[in-house]
C-alpha cells in the first residue's frame, strides 16, 4: 500500500506520541509499505527518518490567536501537499493521526476520493483546555473533530477510553472504530537480571511527561507516607514538562530531597537503559487536573515499556490500565489515596519473588500483544479495509 500520513507533531521530543508516530511508519515500511509522512515543522527529530515532508506552523504572537493561527497555516499548507502528492504519485490510504482541526485530511479525502483512516490517541478538548486555550477555540475544534472522524471510513482509538469518548462524545459509529493501544521496541527494552538498587534501598522509577494530569504529585505524597514508615528508597523521575519546578518543591516540603532524583528529559534511545535500572515502575494518571475532569484514560506507552523490560509495575486504578493486572504484571491501586498507593509500592518493593514473577508476566505480555509489530498490523488492517470499502 500507498500510505499517506499527516500529523501535527513534535519529533524532536521523546514524548510517547512521537514515538508512537516514528515506530508506526517504521513498522509499516518494514512490513513493504511505501510509506509519507507529511509533519509540522515544530522539531526535527533525533534520527533520520526517510520520506518526510515538515510543513510549517507559522503563528500570530498574539494571545488568543497564537494557537489558532498556527493550526491554520498548517492545515492550509498541508492541503497543498496533499493536492500535490494526489496529482504526482496518488496513495492508497490517508492515515491522519489525532490532531487539532483534521479539516483538511477530511475535505481533501472528501473531494478526491481518497479513503482516510483517522487515528485519535486523546481527548483533545481536556488537552486543550489544560493548555488555557478558549472555549471558542475548544468549540470549533469539536465540531471539527465530529466532521473528520464521522467521515473517516474508519477510526484507530488507542484506548478503550478514547473509544468510549468517539462513541459518546462525537457521535462515531461503533461499527468504524477499531482499538488500537499504543506498544513497545521489545527488542529494545530487553529485561536484565536484577534491578538498579540494593535490597535495603529499591528504585522506583517513573518515564513520561511531567503534565499535571500525570500526578506526579500523587506518587511523591504516598513516598512520603514510606519514609513516614521508615523504609528506605529512591524515585528515579525520568522526564520533563510543566510541572516539573512544582514537583521538586513539593518533594523538598515532604522531606523528599534526598530520595528522589529528577533527570530531565532524554533522548528516546536512552530510555531502555534508564528502565533497566529501576526495581520497580510507577504509572499514575489521576481523573481531574486544575479542576478539569478527564473522564477517559488512553494508552500510555510508558507501559508497554516497563513491561518490554521485565519490570513490575504499580499504576493507578483506571479502567484503561486493567490489562496490567489482567496479565499478572503489577497491582492497580487508587493514587488519591497515600496510604494505599503506599501499601501497593511496598508489597512489591519488599517481595522479591513477587516482584519477578510480574516482571516475567510482563516481559511474555509485551511479546504476544504489546509490540509495536502488533500495532501497525492493526493500523494496517484497518487501512485495506478502508481501501475495499
Amino acid at each position: 500500500m500507498k500510505i499517506l500520513i499527516t500529523a501535527l507533531a513534535d519529533l524532536s521530543q521523546a514524548k510517547g506520541s512521537t514515538v508512537h508516530l516514528l515506530e508506526l511508519v517504521q513498522r509499516l515500511r518494514d512490513a513493504g509499505h511505501e510509506v509519507r509522512l507529511l509533519v509540522s515543522d515544530y522539531g526535527r527529530p533525533d534520527r533520520p527518518v526517510e520520506g518526510v515532508v515538515f510543513i510549517p506552523v507559522r503563528s500570530l504572537k498574539v494571545r488568543g490567536l497564537r494557537y489558532l493561527t498556527g493550526l491554520l497555516t498548517f492545515q492550509a499548507s498541508l492541503l497543498l501537499r496533499l493536492i500535490a502528492a494526489a496529482r504526482t504519485d496518488r496513495p492508497d490510504v490517508i492515515y491522519a493521526r489525532h490532531d487539532a482541526f483534521l479539516i483538511m485530511p477530511a475535505l481533501f479525502c472528501a473531494i478526491w476520493r481518497v479513503p482516510m483512516v483517522a487515528e485519535i490517541n486523546g481527548v483533545l478538548s481536556f488537552e486543550l483546555t489544560l493548555r488555557g486555550h478558549g472555549r471558542a477555540g475548544i468549540f470549533i475544534n469539536r465540531i471539527v473533530e465530529r466532521f473528520a472522524y464521522r467521515r473517516a471510513r474508519s477510526v484507530v482509538a488507542v484506548s478503550e477510553g478514547v473509544k468510549a469518548h468517539l462513541l459518546e462524545d462525537l457521535r462515531v459509529p461503533a461499527s468504524r472504530v477499531v482499538v488500537s493501544p499504543n506498544g513497545a521496541d521489545i527488542e529494545a527494552f530487553v529485561p536484565v537480571r536484577g534491578g538498579g538498587g540494593e535490597a535495603e534501598a529499591p528504585v522506583f522509577g517513573y518515564v513520561g511527561g511531567l503534565q499535571p494530569y500525570q500526578g506526579v504529585d500523587r506518587i511523591l505524597e504516598a513516598l512520603a507516607v514510606l519514609k513516614q514508615r521508615g523504609c528506605r528508597f529512591r524515585f528515579v523521575v525520568v522526564g520533563d514538562g510543566p510541572e516539573r519546578m512544582r514537583l521538586e518543591a513539593l518533594a523538598s516540603r515532604l522531606g523528599l530531597a534526598e530520595d528522589v532524583w529528577f533527570v530531565g528529559r532524554v533522548a528516546h534511545q536512552e530510555v531502555p537503559d534508564a528502565v533497566r535500572g529501576m526495581d520497580l515502575c510507577v504509572l499514575s494518571k489521576v481523573p481531574r487536573a486544575q479542576g478539569v475532569t478527564f473522564p477517559h484514560s488512553s494508552s500510555p506507552v510508558k507501559a508497554f515499556e516497563y513491561m518490554a523490560a521485565g519490570k513490575p509495575i504499580v499504576s493507578s486504578d483506571m479502567d484503561d490500565f486493567r490489562f496490567i493486572a489482567e496479565a499478572g504484571a503489577g497491582i492497580l491501586a487508587d493514587v488519591l489515596d497515600a496510604e494505599a498507593f503506599a501499601d501497593a509500592l511496598w508489597k512489591v518493593a519488599s517481595d522479591k519473588d513477587l516482584a519477578r514473577s510480574m516482571g516475567e508476566a510482563g516481559r511474555r505480555f509485551a511479546e504476544r500483544e504489546g509490540s509495536w509489530e502488533r500495532s501497525a498490523a492493526r493500523v494496517e488492517a484497518a487501512c485495506r479495509e478502508a481501501i475495499a470499502s
